[in-house]
């Protein structure tokens, strides 16, 4: 078999395919699911309460996401198999592009499993874009956020959940002012 990166990139255009119906699904999604503002009185206990809830997210969201999260991190390993076969005819079957958060030794050995096929300098290049390059702040790296939110929908769905808060304010409070953004920062920042 011929290197060729056919495949990788067929991977990434599923992955815009899913992302741009995501797009799609999310404007829908809002359009007939819209933010609850309620604005009521606590009389008893002297405060406005505004509350914002946010409706519950359509799951299918979070399975079309994962559909795009999969033929990214897919696309990856792709990559690695394809640059395998610039040395070997059938490489190794656990070749894979390895993303590593921090440089353990074992994680390193991991790494030189996943990588033993692919030249050098593809390696190289490899270990320039692993998250543990940034040590503590790993988690900020796009490439870990990939390989977890790939995992996670492997396993389970990646969570996408709804939430309300609620902005208790004193009564004595003046609110003819205008909106909430304009309260003092210690009223907006929790009573």
């Amino acid at each position: 078999m011929r290197p060729s990166l056919k495949n990788p990139g067929l991977k990434i255009e599923r992955a815009k395919e899913h992302l741009d119906i995501l797009s799609t699904e999310i404007v829908r999604f809002r359009k007939n699911n819209p933010v609850r503002v309620v604005d009521y009185e606590d009389s008893k206990n002297g405060l406005y309460i505004r509350q914002i809830e946010a409706p519950i997210i359509d799951p299918k969201l979070a399975i079309i996401a994962g559909d795009a999260v999969y033929s990214l991190r897919s696309a990856l390993d792709h990559v690695a198999w394809q640059l395998a076969l610039l040395t070997k005819a059938k490489p190794y079957s656990s070749t894979c592009f390895p993303i590593i958060d921090e440089d353990t030794a074992d994680k390193l050995r991991r790494f030189k499993t996943a990588t033993k096929d692919i030249p050098y300098e593809a390696v190289e290049h490899i270990k320039d874009f692993q998250p543990y390059n940034k040590r503590q702040s790993y988690k900020t790296d796009f490439l870990w956020m990939l390989d977890k939110l790939c995992n996670i929908d492997k396993h389970r769905v990646i969570p996408a959940e709804g939430t309300a808060v609620d902005f208790k304010v004193p009564k004595n409070v003046d609110l003819s002012f205008g909106t909430f953004n304009k309260l003092p920062t210690t009223l907006r920042s929790g009573y």
